[in-house]
């Protein structure tokens, strides 16, 4: 397991193996301070594997064993990346003029947002919205605090859980 950007070992970081079938119990691995981490794996098994470290987005790839007649060394490298302090802008949310309702593509990107959420799945984030410099400053700020809901809204409906969200 390695930094994203620095290509340095990541220490003490947390490796998962599970079985896709649920089938087996997971193992959990911690690297060691070359960013190593190594397990016995089952014979025809498909495995999902994440790696994840506080301070970075976690990251995800799979293994499998089936099919294979002889031992095999199998090796999956993760290059995790730094969550950034401040805030971090996803770009083209949208509505209606004077609505709250998302549009499809707005899901589109949310499902993203999903998929991020359900890796790192100790992330809890903070969700802002806003609206044009039409209507004044009270009703602007109901109709920004009506959007920044609706997405909340619409991560719950994927399976998000509410703790883990704020509008």
């Amino acid at each position: 397991v390695f930094d994203e950007v620095t290509s340095l070992p990541i220490q003490s970081a947390l490796v998962t193996v599970k079985d896709v079938h649920n089938d087996v119990e997971p193992i959990f691995l911690i690297t060691d301070d070359k960013g190593f981490y190594s397990t016995p794996l089952r014979e025809n098994m498909e495995y999902f594997i994440k790696a994840q470290k506080k301070g970075y987005f976690a990251s995800a790839g799979n293994a499998a064993t089936k099919g294979l007649t002889e031992t095999t060394h199998l090796e999956k490298d993760f290059f995790l990346a730094k969550i950034p302090s401040g805030d971090i802008i996803i770009e083209g949310i949208e509505y209606d003029l004077n609505k709250s309702t998302l549009r499809p593509k707005s899901m589109e990107i949310l499902n993203k947002l999903v998929d991020m959420m359900v890796l790192n799945d100790n992330l809890s984030i903070e969700i802002n919205s806003h609206t044009d410099t039409r209507g004044s400053d009270v009703y602007n700020l109901k109709l920004s605090q009506a959007r920044a809901q609706s997405c909340v809204n619409y991560l719950i409906s994927k399976g998000i859980k509410s703790e883990r969200l704020k509008p």
